[in-house]
C-alpha cells in the first residue's frame, strides 16, 4: 500500500517509519524545507507515560472560572470563548468526574506505556538515537491541596504498577538543589522515575522513505 504522511514532525516521522517497517511504501510531505521545523523543533522532549493524565481533571471547572481572562493561567479560557462551552465544554466537564477521569487516564496511560515500549525497541534495534535520558521527572507541589491530589495520582499509578515515589522537602532539595531558594513555599514532590527526556528536534533520525 502507498501511504502519504503529511507533516515531518516527531509524530509524522514516527508514523511513517512504523508504516515502512510494516511493508508499506511511504512518502512524507511538509511545508517546511526539512523535518521537525514546527512543533518538534522546540518541544520540551519529555518522555513521560506516567504524566498522561487528562487535562480535565476533577475540579477543573472551578479553576477555569478563576482563570478566565488571565493570560498567564495554566489553562487559558478567554471570555470570547465562553459561549462555545455550551457544546464541547459540557462534554469536557462531564468527563472531569473522578470516575470518568480515572477511566480516561487508564487509557492514555496504557497508550503512553505502549509508545515508550515501541520507542525503546526502535532504539535497541539501532535505528536512531536522539540524546535520550532517563533521570526521571520531578513534579513539585506548593500547597497541601495540590499535594493531596498528587498523592491520589501516585496511588493510581501504584495500582497500575507504574513506578513513581513521593519525596519530602529535604529529599526534594537533595535531588534538585536549585529549589533551595523556594523551599519554604514547597510542600513536597513526586519523582516520576519511569520518565525521561529526549531531543525532539531529531536531526539524528531522518529516515529514507524513498522507493
Amino acid at each position: 500500500m502507498r501511504v502519504v504522511v503529511i507533516g515531518a514532525g516527531l509524530l509524522g516521522l514516527s508514523t511513517a517509519y512504523a508504516l515502512q517497517q510494516d511493508g508499506h511504501t511511504v512518502s512524507v510531505v511538509d511545508a517546511a524545507d526539512g523535518p521537525a521545523r514546527g512543533t518538534s523543533l522546540a518541544n520540551a522532549g519529555m518522555l513521560s507515560p506516567s504524566l498522561t493524565d487528562p487535562w480535565n481533571s476533577p475540579g477543573v471547572f472551578l479553576n477555569m472560572l478563576r482563570w478566565i481572562g488571565r493570560e498567564e493561567a495554566p489553562f487559558l479560557l478567554r471570555p470570547g470563548a465562553v459561549p462555545s462551552l455550551l457544546d464541547w465544554g459540557t462534554r469536557f466537564f462531564w468527563q472531569s468526574r473522578r470516575k470518568a477521569f480515572l477511566k480516561n487516564w487508564a487509557a492514555t496511560l496504557e497508550l503512553g506505556l505502549y509508545s515508550m515500549k515501541v520507542q525503546e525497541e526502535w532504539v535497541k534495534a539501532g535505528e536512531f538515537s536522539f540524546d535520550a535520558g532517563r533521570a526521571g521527572i520531578l513534579k513539585i507541589f506548593r500547597n497541601e491541596s495540590e499535594l493531596e491530589e498528587g498523592m491520589m495520582r501516585l496511588e493510581f499509578l501504584a495500582q497500575k504498577k507504574v513506578e513513581a515515589r513521593s519525596l519530602d522537602i529535604q529529599e526534594t532539595l537533595e535531588l534538585e538543589p536549585s529549589l533551595e531558594a523556594v523551599a519554604p513555599q514547597l510542600t513536597g514532590a513526586i519523582l516520576h522515575t519511569i520518565a525521561g527526556h529526549g531531543d525532539a528536534h531529531g536531526d539524528q533520525f531522518v529516515f529514507d522513505f524513498s522507493e
